[in-house]
């Protein structure tokens, strides 16, 4: 009787402890998986940041291409209106030239030289548009 229960005391205690053991190599198992899960899903997320850090610096780089552009693109503009308000300086020295001739009269040294700065203002101007023209053409 004695050692029957001894023996059985003793399969009990073996099941219980393969019970642990595979409960624990379960366990295990089940945690390996997540870790390797997790592995994957950051593995994935760091493909992406790296993706997503590619697409930012193309951003940043046509950022920079588009704010040279609208830089250059105002400062035509200036130019433009500038070039615009000695055209019409010009076109004030030219009646002045005019009018003086059909009273045979001669300019002033003054009129004569203001005629002469707004023609040079004005081909200034216009050289000024076609160099930031050509210059955004080739940037």
């Amino acid at each position: 009787g004695n050692s029957s229960s001894g023996e059985c005391f003793c399969l009990f205690l073996f099941v219980l402890l393969l019970f642990v053991l595979l409960l624990l190599v379960f366990v295990l198992l089940k945690v390996a998986d997540e870790s390797l899960e997790e592995d994957e899903v950051l593995c994935e997320l760091r493909r992406r940041q790296s993706e997503l850090q590619a697409v930012s610096e193309y951003n940043r780089q046509q950022k920079r291409k588009l704010v040279r552009i609208a830089e250059q693109e105002i400062e035509k503009q200036k130019l433009q209106e500038k070039l615009k308000k000695a055209d019409s300086e010009v076109l004030e020295s030219y009646k002045r030239l005019m009018t003086s001739k059909q009273k045979k009269r001669h300019l002033s040294k003054k009129e004569r030289d203001t005629a002469w700065q707004v023609l040079w203002n004005r081909g200034s101007f216009a050289q000024q548009i076609n160099e930031l023209s050509s210059k955004g053409t080739t940037s």
